[in-house]
């Protein structure tokens, strides 16, 4: 006999979703009927007045800062009555498998932290407030014990043939990076995504292990400052604030050597059975850096336009690969690959703001997204050292003291340390226990 929501959905799908979006949004069951599947592609399906839907199998939801879809009108109802009928069916027990268990609790944590970000207009507010208590309580019923998120397969662990060869073994050229006062590499990224992901950095210096420490030893001595980049100052006068996200270290530090590479890991937090953000093994994505060649002239103010001297690499999450083969979900992007980004898309939401006097064939691109793979320009386009901003904090600021002084860590080490960054800090989603 059919689960009583599996009839139900039926009357209450995602509106515009033909039976072939449908089946390549049923991620979690072969039944694109599933409420798991129903639900899911209530949040990760986006749909355009002519039908065309965009989203799915895709790491983050299609959902800005200024979406108005689930929290007004006719979807908001629709989100209100599948949360509601998921709840009251127990829905959450149709599937027991933990990776699959995680993997939602994951998807809706992002909704969540969407869901009860500030700043959104005040007759969003009971909309949100009502949709986040539903998607809170479905997160409470899939929360898993400590041991079996500890016990979760990684794709960092076995070896993903999506991740650099060596990066889980301590004696190859790849380092974990920590700060040695303990505070986030990365914080920007943490930000960003509202706690739900933590984010590891890892560096290799051609020349193996010893070398990259031996690197690493050079920047914790040589640079004891910092000083405004002399290429980056316009016409004064110039705010102070402005200021500092001119600085560079100084003295100057040692450029790093062509070869180097930088990998930057995500991974789910998820939500344990006492309420507790716990950090898991999943793999959300990884992005590498190679820097093939590093130009002439000072480390700090050498520019060359969208990183010609870099290569870039990323892999993402996919739901079918993970469920699949077991914790190996990772799949390699292209070139071409678009797709939306909660780290650049924080505006206006491109599927009901969409810019005018453009082209249907630029319309569609932009609402598939960027392009992923050049997105890492957006920020580390400096030549070499500086674009490795867990280092010189090039863009954000010179912050106060002296510059990030960077040491070998584990990757247990940091999330752990990010967790609490996040708890103290107040930018972790809040997770109620009733």
């Amino acid at each position: 006999m059919r689960h009583p929501l599996l009839l139900a959905t039926a009357l209450i799908a995602a509106p515009g979703l033909s039976p072939a979006q449908a089946e390549r949004s049923a991620v979690y069951d072969p039944d694109s009927t599933h409420p798991w599947n129903r639900l899911f592609q209530l949040f990760y399906v986006r749909h355009t007045p002519d039908g065309s839907a965009y989203g799915g199998d895709v790491l983050d939801p299609y959902l800005a800062f200024g979406t108005h879809y689930l929290v007004s009108g006719s979807s908001s109802r629709t989100a209100e009555r599948m949360l509601t009928e998921f709840l009251a069916t127990n829905a959450e027990r149709l599937v027991m498998d933990p990776v699959k268990r995680a993997m939602l609790q994951r998807d809706l944590l992002a909704v969540y932290v969407w869901l009860t970000q500030p700043g959104m207009g005040a007759e969003q507010t009971p909309r949100r407030a009502m949709l986040a208590q539903l998607v809170v309580r479905i997160i409470r019923k899939l929360a898993l014990s400590d041991s079996v998120i500890a016990a979760l397969p990684s794709a960092f662990a076995l070896g993903d043939s999506a991740l650099p060869a060596g990066l889980a073994d301590s004696t190859s050229g790849w380092v974990c990076l920590g700060r040695a006062d303990g505070t986030p590499v990365a914080p920007t990224h943490l930000q960003a995504l509202g706690g739900r992901s933590t984010f590891v950095v890892f560096l290799n210096v051609p020349g193996g292990h010893a070398a990259t420490l031996g690197y690493l030893a050079q920047l914790r001595t040589i640079p004891t400052g910092w000083r405004i980049d002399p290429q980056r100052i316009g016409n004064p006068p110039i705010d102070s604030q402005i200021l500092r996200t001119m600085s560079v270290p100084f003295p100057e530090p040692p450029q790093i050597p062509a070869g180097t590479r930088v990998a930057l890991l995500r991974f789910a937090n998820l939500v344990d059975r006492h309420g507790r953000r716990d950090p898991s093994t999943l793999v959300e994505s990884v992005q590498v850096r190679q820097y093939d060649t590093i130009p002439g002239g000072p480390a700090g103010v050498a520019y060359v336009g969208r990183t010609p001297y870099q290569r870039v690499f990323e892999s993402q999450l996919s739901r079918r690969a993970l469920f699949a083969h077991n914790g190996v979900g990772l799949r390699m992007l292209d070139s071409t690959t678009r797709t939306h980004s909660p780290f650049l898309g924080q505006g206006d939401d491109i599927f009901e703001n969409p810019p005018p006097f453009i082209s249907a064939a630029t319309r569609r691109e932009l609402l598939a997204g960027t392009v992923v793979l050049r997105t890492c320009g957006s920020c580390h386009e400096a030549v070499g050292l500086p674009s490795f901003i867990s280092y010189s904090r090039e863009r954000f600021g010179s912050g106060e003291g002296s510059p990030p002084k960077l040491v070998e860590s584990t990757v247990a080490r940091e999330v752990t340390r990010q967790i609490d960054w996040l708890t103290a800090h107040g930018n972790i989603m809040s997770v109620p226990q009733h």
